[in-house]
């Protein structure tokens, strides 16, 4: 998998990472992350952190300014 046909933006650099990692865990954010985030508890339900074998760990975010935890969309190519 590679970002071809991504604009070489900082996004897609960060996102190059992850090429070749391998997910070990996925989990949702304990209440001293969420505090740590300046999330709300409501917001728990949707809070998680996907967990590499090298230990990088991606949080999605509702925007770039980390203002809540944000969704993924799953979809396979082909």
């Amino acid at each position: 998998m590679t970002t071809t046909g991504l604009k070489e933006t900082y996004y897609s650099k960060e996102a190059q990472q992850l090429v070749g990692k391998k997910v070990i865990a996925v989990r949702p954010l304990t209440s001293e992350e969420l505090a740590d985030a300046y999330w709300e508890a409501h917001d728990s339900d949707k809070a998680i952190a996907i967990i590499f074998d090298d230990k990088t760990v991606v949080i999605p975010l509702q925007d770039d300014e980390g203002n809540g935890p944000g969704v993924l969309e799953f979809a396979k190519l082909g």
